[in-house]
Formats: structure tokens, C-alpha cells, sequence
């Protein structure tokens, strides 16, 4: 009886230990500015084709629960300080608590600098190298339409990423 009492007791045990891991909460939120982009706007009056400049600015914040290969939801916003084209995402992501990093794709906005706002797709990928020891923190964003195009990718020129 109590062999059979210990053995319940270690089942319930691991079995709250196992259902308090998958209860963290993962969070991956940043926000900063990118050197290294490229924005186009074929229908813009006069067209644009923007590289460098001002630099584009990111902010993005998403959450899930679990540890590892982590689902989440959030937001990811993005613009070109020069020219004012933006990109706008809200849905899912995955957070990869591991490797310290965020990634997805999906539905995306982008708005011109007229505020003519068009559907495209977006993707992106985020790391917090320096969680993981690394030198670098960086993130890559591409949201494309018919008529606007935004992309970003390289190390930060300037702000801060958190992916745990």
C-alpha cells in the first residue's frame, strides 16, 4: 500500500510539475531603429525608392505560453523615418525561447506616405543574440504589396530586443 501511495504521489508530482513548465509565459517585444532598408512605392506621386536615409524604426511585442517552440500573438509595426512608409502586423508568431528568437508571417498593411493603405504579406525574424551570449541583436522584416514594398535586415543601429 504505501509502495503503491509513493508511486501515485511521484506521478502527481511530475505531472504538476510538467503543467507549472508549460504555464510560463514567453514574451518577445523590442523596439529600435534599422539601418540597413529598402522602401519602394511604385504608385506614390513621384515614385519612391528610399535605401538608407533616417533609418526605419520597428517596435513589435508578442506573448505565448509555454517554453521552447512557443506559439504567440502580437503586433509588429515598422517605418521609413524619411519617407513615412509604414508596415503594420498583427497575429500569430512563434517564439523559440531556446534560441531567443521570434519569427512569423502573415496579413500585413502597408501605408504610403499619403496614407493610401494597401494588404500585402509580411515576414519576419527577430534575435536577442545577447540573451544567448551573443554579440548582436537584429531583426529582418520584408512586407511586400503590388505598389509598396518595405524591407529591413542587420544588426540594430540603435534600441533593444527581449525574447525569453
Amino acid at each position: 500500500m504505501k509502495r503503491g501511495l509513493v508511486i501515485a504521489f511521484v506521478l502527481t508530482l511530475s505531472a504538476f510539475v510538467a503543467e507549472r513548465a508549460n504555464a510560463q509565459t514567453a514574451s518577445a517585444h523590442g523596439s529600435g531603429t534599422e539601418r540597413t532598408f529598402f522602401a519602394v512605392c511604385s504608385t506614390c506621386v513621384p515614385p519612391i525608392l528610399s535605401s538608407g536615409g533616417k533609418g526605419l524604426g520597428f517596435s513589435f511585442s508578442f506573448r505565448g505560453t509555454g517554453t521552447g517552440m512557443v506559439p504567440s500573438i502580437g503586433t509588429l509595426t515598422a517605418v521609413d523615418k524619411e519617407t513615412n512608409i509604414s508596415l503594420a502586423y498583427q497575429g500569430l508568431a512563434t517564439i523559440n525561447t531556446d534560441l531567443h528568437r521570434l519569427s512569423g508571417s502573415g496579413a500585413c498593411l502597408l501605408t504610403a506616405p499619403d496614407g493610401t493603405t494597401v494588404s500585402g504579406t509580411c515576414s519576419f525574424t527577430a534575435v536577442d543574440s545577447t540573451s544567448g551570449g551573443g554579440p548582436t541583436e537584429g531583426i529582418v522584416i520584408q512586407g511586400n504589396s503590388a505598389t509598396i514594398d518595405l524591407t529591413t535586415f542587420g544588426p540594430l543601429a540603435s534600441g533593444n530586443i527581449n525574447i525569453d
